[in-house]
């Protein structure tokens, strides 16, 4: 199923071993400049009871290095507080974040670091039409205090924290493979938050998707510079949706065609994407772009043997991890001892 293969590479990557970090190598394409500073049922908005737990951190909040910079990170089960220019863990945020069959990532950290949002995902999700898909929920960094908020996946913020953006599947159907068993929950409908008054609103695809492979089908969604919404189909388009619009997500303007990619973040006026570039039977790398919103030229930014994951902060600086080694700003990198799953500034 082609919502889990983000997980499956992570996975796999994982059990395949470590490198040093002088394995990785960057490459800058010669020509583009992108700017990098840094049964069917109607859509309506699903959420789940919310559920909230307190649970003490190892250390006391907040911590701050002198003179430094911090970034949040999974590393192994362990959601964690690294300092970005020795790659020492500072504080434990919470043991066992993610893992023993319940899967955690897509962190996203509110620019006033009071929240972190995840996405969460469980072991043998596709047997239930409520666990297939996923959830989205949050961590307050001051009182520890946990809250699963919304059914859906790849949860993301607007630059200055306002909304919050995931993917939500309007139908749950049987998985034709083994429909006495299995379901199948394809993204077709975006939802919008404000996060001041926890007002949701929907942007629905041109139909309901009913398969993974659908070109009705949502991969991910991300906010503009503009302040819009772009998401990205399963016809490997990039549309750019304002919030609240009532047209199917389909109608509005195509900024980028051709993408490839299962996830993606914008940093500036750059869609930043990960995919393999490799073959059957070929192992291939893992490549970080940037696809310019404006022109569609690509620069490639990082290229490593293991998957990467990516996050950006308000002024669209990024930072990046494969395996156990993270680079902040794409600069200077530094192992944390330990892989990374999911990371965030």
């Amino acid at each position: 199923m082609r919502r889990l293969l983000p997980i499956l590479a992570v996975l796999i990557i994982a059990c395949a071993g470590r490198p040093s970090a002088t394995t990785t190598t960057t490459e800058t394409a010669t020509t583009p400049t992108v700017p990098v500073t840094t049964s069917t049922t109607t859509t309506t908005t699903t959420t789940i009871p919310v559920t909230t737990t307190t649970t003490t951190s190892t250390t006391s909040l907040p911590i701050a290095v002198p003179g430094g910079r911090t970034f949040v990170a999974v590393v192994e089960q362990d959601l964690v507080e690294v300092d970005a220019s020795s790659g020492m863990v500072i504080r434990t945020i919470r043991e066992w974040f993610s893992g023993d069959g319940r899967y955690r990532g897509g962190i996203h950290l509110a620019p006033d670091g009071r929240f972190l949002y995840f996405t969460e995902g469980w072991e043998d999700s596709w047997y239930s039409c409520e666990s297939s898909p996923g959830s989205v929920g949050r961590i307050d960094l001051e009182t520890g205090a946990e809250t699963i908020l919304w059914t859906g996946t790849g949860v993301t913020l607007s630059p200055d924290g306002t909304f919050a953006a995931y993917l939500e599947a309007s139908q749950c159907l049987p998985d034709p493979q083994e429909p006495d068993f299995w379901v199948l929950t394809p993204y077709d409908a975006v939802v919008v938050v404000d996060l001041r008054d926890m007002k949701p609103v929907s942007m629905v695809s041109r139909a309901p998707a009913d398969s993974y492979d659908d070109p009705n089908a949502l991969r991910a969604v991300a906010f503009h510079p503009d302040g819009d919404l772009v998401v990205l189909g399963e016809d490997g388009v990039l549309y750019q949706v304002p919030i609240g619009s009532q047209d199917p997500i389909q109608a509005h303007p195509q900024l980028l065609t051709g993408i490839t990619a299962y996830e993606a973040t914008v940093a500036g006026n750059a869609l930043l994407t990960v995919e393999w570039n490799g073959a059957e039977g070929d192992a291939g790398e893992i490549e970080l772009k940037a696809h310019d919103l404006s022109t569609g030229e690509v620069t490639w930014l990082l290229t490593t043997p293991w998957w990467i994951t990516v996050g950006v902060d308000a002024e669209g600086g990024i930072i990046a991890a494969s395996d156990d080694v993270v680079y902040p700003h794409l600069d200077n990198p530094v192992s944390v001892g330990g892989w990374v799953s999911a990371i965030d500034w």
